[in-house]
């Protein structure tokens, strides 16, 4: 990954963000609760960012994604590792993984990662994305948990401790 490319993919994200944040706010869906809620009524103080990357870097880059998205898990799987090796690892870029969602099992997956700590999110993000086809279209939503829960496991969490989280 050159650095033309890497200006481009940020560019064409920051056009994206730009005309969806022109869109109208009424589209005559219902509101989706806390989304459309007034700003300084919710404390977000006890939600953490997730950063990877020097603390310095000359450019932060926000990732705002679903681990529920198809095409959030195919960037995961292919520009993400490039961006990581090449960029991230090297102190060029501070990454923040913003998590938004389509779903209640989006909802669920990220708070699975979460649970895991600073520490644990990014490899069990990464679990989530490669997995992303089997815990999502596990059908119900209790095998869905329950597939959630095996990624859980086998990042090294506990029952108890992802029950808490959930």
């Amino acid at each position: 990954m050159n650095r033309r490319y890497a200006l481009g993919l940020i560019g064409a994200a920051a056009v994206t963000a730009g005309a969806f944040s022109l869109a109208p706010r009424s589209s005559g869906l219902a509101d989706f609760g806390a989304a459309y809620a007034a700003g300084d009524d919710v404390d977000t103080s006890a939600i953490r960012e997730m950063v990877m990357g020097a603390e310095d870097a000359p450019v932060t880059l926000m990732e705002y994604a679903s681990f529920t998205c198809p095409h959030c898990a195919e960037f995961h799987a292919t520009v993400y590792p490039k961006l990581k090796k090449n960029y991230i690892d090297t102190g060029k870029i501070k990454f923040t993984f913003r998590a938004f969602f389509f779903n209640r099992y989006g909802l669920w997956a990220d708070m699975v990662a979460r649970c895991g700590g600073e520490m644990r999110f990014f490899g069990i993000a990464d679990m989530l994305y490669d997995q992303q086809t089997d815990w999502v279209g596990a059908g119900s939503a209790d095998k869905v948990i329950a597939k959630l829960k095996t990624i859980g496991r086998s990042a090294g969490l506990t029952d108890g401790q992802m029950d808490q989280c959930l």
